[in-house]
């Protein structure tokens, strides 16, 4: 089964992996979880990038000298209102660090998301629009969504009122939605048995 290929030219921006770190759920860094004949950070960067201009990872520390973007300081303080990782941490500094307009902000545990549904959530874009995400018949998915620029503010916000949740974000901006039939294509290898499970239907087909 190949998750690479890709024939259609690259989408002019670019792409962000975010890599949360030590999952409490799987027991270990997703990131470095084996997939497909090498680690899962590697897999991933290279998928993504066949598919954008530019491919970098939001973490906590780099790994294997990829490009990454660290996730701000100011926030990686623990608290009782402050995570020591979140998604809205990360966009923030995406933001903060890249220029583009729209950005491809990806979750490391959904790799099998393909090249197809990426280019036509991409091209339902609109002069106003603030973030394009997938939905399938048993989700509304927050992540692997395309994020607009316009949308700093509100998050520099939100991370102020410690609304954390990626909900409020989307409550307060401007959404496009493409529905998928297909619940594989974002699956999230979330426990180890997950992991284990789905590896073994997805590459048996």
């Amino acid at each position: 089964m190949s998750l690479t290929t890709n024939t259609k030219a690259s989408i002019k921006t670019s792409c962000v992996i975010l890599c949360g770190g030590a999952s409490k759920r799987m027991g270990q860094d997703k990131a470095l979880l084996p997939f497909d004949g090498q680690v899962l950070v590697k897999f991933m960067f290279e998928k993504y990038k066949h598919i954008f201009q530019n491919v970098y990872l939001s973490a906590k520390n780099t790994y294997f000298n990829l490009p990454t973007i660290l996730d701000s300081a100011i926030y990686l303080e623990k608290s009782n209102k402050s995570p020591t990782h979140c998604p809205l941490i990360g966009l923030q500094s995406i933001f903060e660090n890249l220029k583009d307009e729209w950005i491809f902000v990806a979750s490391i545990d959904s790799p099998f998301l393909s090249t197809n549904s990426i280019y036509k959530l991409f091209d339902l874009r609109q002069p106003d629009s603030q973030i394009l995400h997938f939905q399938t018949p048993s989700h509304t998915h927050f992540l692997n969504a395309f994020f607009h620029i316009s949308l700093l503010d509100l998050i520099t916000h939100n991370l102020k009122h410690h609304l954390y949740a990626l909900s409020h974000l989307y409550a307060n901006a401007k959404t496009i939605t493409l529905k998928l039939d297909d619940e594989k294509e974002l699956i999230n290898l979330n426990t180890k048995q997950d992991y284990q499970n789905t590896l073994e239907s997805i590459f048996k087909e």
